[in-house]
């Protein structure tokens, strides 16, 4: 599995239903399905559970009208000239609800599905400036002054995804799906401006992915 992720962070203002282009970055991972069509009662008929390990990278930088070329003032100076680097890994696990049923793949070209689950993740963050040092008031808005983490660290989120299985025979499969990650932290990027301050800055960092992959089914 791999594929294109995208951060809403406290890399300028949140917006969760708009993407920022200096936010971007990429996934691959593993997954493995425990299949329970064996049992073949009525429930498991429209379920799989599955395991994931997946990596991430991002690259950050803010974006945005506040930090617009044209803005010359030592705020927005400030602001073009931070950077930030995520890296990490991902272990969790998704429950993939399937409304034709999942045993339905075998014999339909495509099967759609909708999942819930949870993950743990290790990750590594690091911010600076091309201007100097991140901690200098004369180098980074106030704002973000002591508000940033250069160092591993611990989360837990909860994921969502939507996708699609696309046949290709009774053993192979590709899918596509896009994967929402909320984090119950605002520490995912490095960055967490005084929410009590910043209001801006009140919600959690997210997370959204763009993956494509291939399956292959040893018991068929």
């Amino acid at each position: 599995m791999t594929g294109g992720i995208v951060f809403q962070s406290d890399y300028l203002q949140k917006n969760p239903f708009g993407f920022q282009t200096g936010a971007n970055g990429y996934s691959f991972g593993v997954l493995y399905y425990l299949d329970s069509n064996t049992n073949y009662n009525k429930i498991s008929q429209y379920l799989k559970w599955r395991g994931e390990l997946t990596y991430i990278a991002a690259d950050l930088q803010h974006t945005g009208k506040y930090v617009d070329i044209s803005l010359q003032s030592t705020t927005a100076k400030q602001l073009r000239a931070m950077r930030g680097t995520v890296s990490g890994i991902n272990l969790g696990t998704q429950v993939e609800y399937y409304p034709f049923k999942n045993d339905d793949y075998n014999y339909a070209t495509f099967a759609p599905y909708v999942s819930l689950g949870a993950m743990i993740s290790v990750q590594k963050t690091k911010a600076w400036s091309i201007l100097g040092n991140i901690n200098d008031v004369n180098v980074t808005p106030t704002k973000y002054i002591n508000a940033f983490r250069n160092e591993s660290v611990i989360l837990f989120s909860a994921t969502t995804s939507i996708g699609t299985r696309i046949k290709i025979n009774n053993k192979n499969s590709l899918f596509t799906e896009a994967k929402f990650q909320y984090y119950f932290s605002d520490w995912a990027d490095g960055l967490n401006p005084n929410s009590a301050i910043y209001k801006e800055n009140k919600s959690n960092d997210m997370l959204t992915y763009i993956n494509i992959g291939y399956i292959y089914s040893f018991d068929n």
